[in-house]
C-alpha cells in the first residue's frame, strides 16, 4: 500500500530525519567490553564482582555481582522511563533489576528510591517509588505477576510527572498504572544499581541485555514499538540501507523502481523523498508499506533521494543517495510509438467538485517510448514536456489536477491538462510532436 503525502511533511523530515525519542542513557552490553558502556549519554558504569559481558548481555551470578552506574543519571527530571530486557532465576525475594536512590549512612537501609524487582516477598513483581528514610515507611507500589524464570522479559517503568502517574509495562503491554504523589525530585540520586538492592537483599541471578533511560514518559505506542524492535539493535541498523539503484549510479532507465534493504526489525511504514535537487525542492514524497517506490523520472537528470523507517513515534533515516537517469535517445523508432494507446478515460467524476479527471496511456511495446512534445489534438489541452517517457509495458497518467488525482486514486500523474473531459462524451486524439495521429477514442458513444 502506498500513500501520497502533502509536501509540508518534507520540511519535518529534513529538519529532523532521525528521532531518538528523548533517550538519554543506553547501556547495551557488547562482548569484550570491561565496563557498562553508555552509548548515548557517555556515563559509563562499572562491572562489580564476577559480572561479565557474554553474548551481548551482562551475566550476574547472584553472589555479589552487579553493575554500578554513575549517580545523578535522573537528576533534574520531572518524568522518566526506565526500559530493560532481562532474564532471571529465583534467588530469594527482593533481588533488583534496577534500584536508584540512596542509603542511610547509619542504618544502611534504602531511602528515597525507585526500583523494580521481579519477585517480592508477596509473590509479585513490584515497581516502587519512595520518599522516606527508611524507604519502606512511605512507598507507592505497583504489584504484578512474577515474570517467568529463564525467559527474556522486557519491562518499561514510566513515571509521568505531568499526569502524576506511574505505570508498568511488561513485554510492550500495560500491566498497571497508578496515581502518585511522590515527585522525582524527592529521590536520592547518589546511587544507581543494576542487579543490586539499596537494602541488604539478594543479588539478581540472571542477565541484563539492555537498560535504557528516557527523560520523558514514553507513550504506549513508543513502548510497544521498542519492545517489537528488541534490545541491542544499533539505531543505524533501523534505517533503510543498500539502495537500488546503487548510490551514484548512472544511465538509470526511466522505468526504474527504487528499492532498499529493509532493517531487521520491520517498521510500520516507510517515507520516501525524491527530488531533482539537493535542497529537495518540489520533491516527490510518499508513504509506503513496502521497501520500494516507482517515482516519475525524466531523462538525463540527477536525482537525490532517501528513505525513512517509521516506527510510530520514532523514525530512522537513510543517507541521501543519488542516481542519474539515461540520456534522451537521438533517434526514435517510429514502431514503438504505434504501440501507445489511450487506455483509460476517467470523466464525469462522482463528485463534480473534484478535479480528478484523467487520461491513461499504455505502452504495449517491449521498449520505452519517448512522448516528448506529443499532444492531444481533440478533447483536453496538453503538450507533453520534454524528456517524458512511458516505460516498456508501462502506463502514464495525465491528470486534470495531479495532486487531487494522487490523493483520490493513489496514483502518480503528470499534468495538469487544460479544459475538461465532456460528461456527454467526445473524441480524444493523441498526436506526436510531428502531428502524426497515434490513437483516437470516441468515448461516451
Amino acid at each position: 500500500m502506498m500513500k501520497r503525502l502533502q509536501f509540508c511533511l518534507l520540511a519535518v523530515l529534513l529538519s529532523n530525519p532521525i528521532s531518538h525519542a528523548d533517550l538519554i542513557h543506553r547501556y547495551s552490553f557488547t562482548s569484550g567490553d570491561t565496563k557498562a558502556v553508555d552509548s548515548v549519554g557517555n556515563r559509563h558504569g562499572m562491572l562489580v564482582g564476577n559480572a561479565a559481558i557474554v553474548s551481548s548481555a551482562v551475566k550476574l551470578d547472584g553472589n555479589g555481582d552487579y553493575v554500578n552506574l554513575p549517580g545523578g543519571l535522573i537528576a533534574g527530571l520531572t518524568s522518566v522511563t526506565f526500559e530493560c530486557w532481562f532474564t532471571y532465576t529465583a534467588n530469594g525475594a527482593w533481588a533488583r533489576v534496577f534500584d536508584f536512590g540512596g542509603t542511610n549512612p547509619s542504618s544502611g537501609t534504602g531511602r528515597n528510591y525507585i526500583f523494580y524487582t521481579p519477585q517480592s516477598s508477596a509473590g509479585t513483581s513490584r515497581l516502587v517509588i519512595s520518599d522516606a528514610d527508611p524507604g519502606y515507611n512511605h512507598e507507592e507500589i505497583i504489584d504484578h505477576a512474577v515474570p517467568p524464570q529463564g525467559v527474556k522479559t522486557c519491562i518499561a517503568c514510566v513515571y509521568d510527572g505531568a499526569a502524576k502517574t506511574m505505570s508498568l509495562y511488561v513485554n510492550g503491554v500495560l500491566a498497571k498504572s497508578i496515581p502518585v504523589t511522590i515527585p522525582l525530585s524527592a529521590l536520592d540520586g547518589n546511587l544507581a544499581y543494576l542487579g543490586r538492592s539499596l537494602y541488604d537483599d539478594p543479588y539478581l541471578l540472571g542477565s541484563i541485555d539492555e537498560f535504557r533511560i528516557y527523560d520523558t514518559a514514553l507513550t504506549s505506542d513508543e513502548i510497544d514499538s521498542n519492545y517489537s524492535t528488541g534490545p541491542n539493535v544499533p539505531q543505524a541498523l533501523l534505517a533503510p540501507s543498500q539502495p537500488s539503484p546503487a548510490n551514484g549510479a548512472t544511465d538509470v532507465p526511466l522505468g526504474t523502481t527504487l528499492s532498499w534493504t529493509p532493517p531487521p526489525a520491520p517498521p510500520a511504514s516507510y517515507t520516501v523523498v525524491v527530488a531533482d535537487n539537493a535542497q529537495f525542492t518540489d520533491a516527490q514524497v510518499v508513504e509506503t508499506s513496502e521497501p520500494s517506490f516507482s517515482p516519475v523520472l525524466a531523462y538525463d537528470t540527477t536525482y537525490y533521494w532517501y528513505a525513512v523507517s517509521d516506527y510510530g513515534t520514532r523514525s530512522f533515516s537513510s543517507s541521501v543517495w543519488t542516481f542519474t537517469t539515461e540520456a534522451v535517445s537521438s533517434i526514435l523508432s517510429p514502431v514503438p510509438a504505434l504501440n501507445v494507446v489511450i487506455n483509460e478515460i476517467h470523466y464525469h467524476p462522482d463528485n463534480n467538485k473534484e478535479s480528478v479527471e484523467f487520461v491513461e496511456l499504455y505502452n504495449a511495446f517491449t521498449e520505452a517510448v519517448d512522448v516528448s512534445g506529443w499532444y492531444f489534438a481533440d478533447g483536453v489541452d496538453y503538450v507533453f514536456p520534454q524528456a517524458t517517457r512511458i516505460a516498456a509495458k508501462g502506463y502514464l497518467v495525465i491528470a486534470q489536477d495531479p495532486a487531487a488525482c494522487a490523493a483520490k486514486f493513489d496514483v502518480a500523474a503528470i499534468g495538469p491538462f487544460g479544459g475538461k473531459l465532456s460528461n456527454e462524451g467526445e473524441k480524444l486524439m493523441l498526436c506526436t510532436a510531428a502531428g502524426e495521429v497515434i490513437d483516437t477514442v470516441d468515448y461516451g458513444c
